[in-house]
């Protein structure tokens, strides 16, 4: 056979199997390169575990099909002024429950129906998710829109629900939220509350408000959270009003630990508010003068039923 030949048909292999390792290489760096652009530009999933975080609205919204049964449970001050420890600790003194069904029709839009124990309030609820973040950068924040209405129902002592439509309030939101990492997520809130009848006359029927929360994962299944809202009322900065009674209003804040245990996300929380809806913890909030003293202890459940 002619060595010619066979030195090339060599020479011919021996580039083959030199080359054939780069080019698998190659389009293997190419492969990957393109998963990862892939998951570069993918939404960002759990900013929060649930829709809410303490008192407030997250960013979050119920999944397409999926039914969120949540029930909220506040009790009285932890201090003395709420009895101490004749009431163990606020314990004996349930100041608002609430119970709510969310449902996700899609996966940006939730609608949902509950029920608060103050003021025998019944409440209907639309979120809807308008922008998601992206984990490539170019959708930097979530947006998602909130607006409820409520219903007192609670037969009053006097005249002021002679109007039906004094019974009627109203809240709207902008939830602006970014999930920095893993471990943190926060968001802010923009908020506008309307209620039809207000208590003392020289008090707004319109108030304006932005509160802030977070979440800090501290372990696989659980995290610290917190909220806050800032009402910017002339009302409630005045010290001077024309009513004998004013109390002494305070931001809305709480603080609270969350667990994720399988389909259910469990909350242990702290706050110094003692309604549970929006159109009453912004715009009812008062303090004692002792942080420690409005401290209520708050326990939230939710539960996800597919569809």
């Amino acid at each position: 056979m002619n060595k010619k030949f066979i030195l090339t048909i060599a020479s011919a292999c021996a580039l083959l199997f030199a080359f054939a390792p780069a080019k698998a290489q190659d389009d293997l760096s190419k492969l990957m390169e393109e998963q990862t652009k892939a998951v570069k530009g993918e939404p960002v999933i759990a900013t929060f575990k649930t829709t809410r975080i303490i008192n407030a609205q997250s960013v979050e919204t119920v999944k397409k099909r999926t039914l969120d049964f949540r029930i909220a449970h506040r009790f009285g001050p932890i201090g003395t002024n709420g009895g101490g420890k004749h009431t163990l600790y606020g314990f004996d003194a349930s100041s608002d429950i609430r119970l709510a069904f969310e449902y996700g029709i899609n996966e940006k839009l939730t609608v949902g129906l509950a029920r608060c124990k103050s003021r025998e309030t019944l409440q209907g609820l639309i979120k809807y998710r308008l922008l998601q973040q992206t984990t490539d950068g170019k959708v930097p924040l979530a947006i998602t829109l909130y607006a409820d209405a409520g219903l007192m129902a609670e037969k009053a002592p006097d005249t002021r629900y002679s109007n039906y439509a004094h019974r009627l309030n109203y809240c709207t939101q902008a939830i602006i939220a970014r999930k920095f990492s893993s471990g943190l997520s926060l968001q802010v809130m923009p908020t506008w509350v309307h209620r039809n009848f207000v208590s003392y006359h020289d008090d707004e029927n319109d108030l304006l408000s932005v509160g802030m929360g977070g979440r800090v994962k501290i372990t696989k299944r659980s995290a610290i959270i917190f909220d806050y809202f800032q009402t910017f009322s002339n009302f409630r900065k005045s010290k001077v009003s024309y009513t004998y009674s004013k109390p002494t209003f305070a931001p809305p804040i709480g603080l609270g630990w969350e667990v994720e245990t399988g389909g259910h996300v469990f909350a242990i929380m702290f706050s110094n508010s003692a309604g549970l809806m929006e159109s009453d913890f912004i715009p009812n909030t008062t303090t004692k003068g002792n942080i420690l003293e409005d401290m209520r202890f708050s326990f939230s459940i939710s539960r996800n039923f597919p569809l």
